[in-house]
């Protein structure tokens, strides 16, 4: 009776302990990774005069509840809880007023800098060098190591888009920054 009562403990284990390890790789197989947009947003740099600083020249704010997004797009089969990465998939500024002398060129370096309210500790989620010939739009490269799935705990969402200036505007300008996520 005891060696029965062992061997029915152990394979009750077991079954407990495989099911665990098969759910994963069932999640695994059939949790297919997705990109969402991450926020659209348009907003005005006034002339630039400083050359010498990295400035803040935007914070962007956004409600943006991913939960929700996983859930509807897993038919609620998976939800935050069960992703293993959020990333950046890309940024990209574009300059909607642009001319010969105010251009995405007028800038060195540009980044975006991102916290949630429920994780309010700033991290560099995408930065770059901008190259000294004209563009309207500029691809940041995006800091694909960064996991930013505690922090889209959260739903309110803010970026901070910072750039150093190559030279001044002479004019404002209209931007347009542009977000995408990956969830994986």
């Amino acid at each position: 009776m005891k060696k029965r009562y062992i061997l029915f403990s152990f394979l009750l284990s077991m079954t407990f302990l495989i099911s665990i390890v098969s759910c994963d790789k069932i999640k695994k197989e059939i949790f297919n990774s997705f990109s969402t947009n991450g926020g659209t947003f348009d907003f005005y740099v006034d002339l630039v005069t400083d050359t010498s600083i990295t400035a803040d020249f935007a914070q962007l704010s956004t409600h943006l509840n991913v939960d929700s997004i996983i859930q509807a797009k897993t038919n609620g089969l998976f939800s935050l809880n069960d992703v293993t990465k959020i990333s950046l998939e890309s940024a990209e500024v574009v300059i909607n007023n642009p001319d010969i002398a105010n251009n995405i060129s007028n800038f060195e370096t540009g980044g975006i800098i991102f916290n949630t309210n429920t994780n309010t500790d700033p991290i560099t989620i995408a930065t770059g060098t901008i190259p000294d010939n004209y563009s309207d739009r500029f691809q940041f490269q995006c800091m694909d190591s960064v996991n930013l799935k505690d922090y889209l705990r959260g739903t309110e969402l803010v970026y901070l888009y910072v750039a150093k200036a190559r030279r001044q505007t002479t004019l404002p300008l209209n931007c347009t920054l542009n977000i995408k996520l990956k969830i994986e």
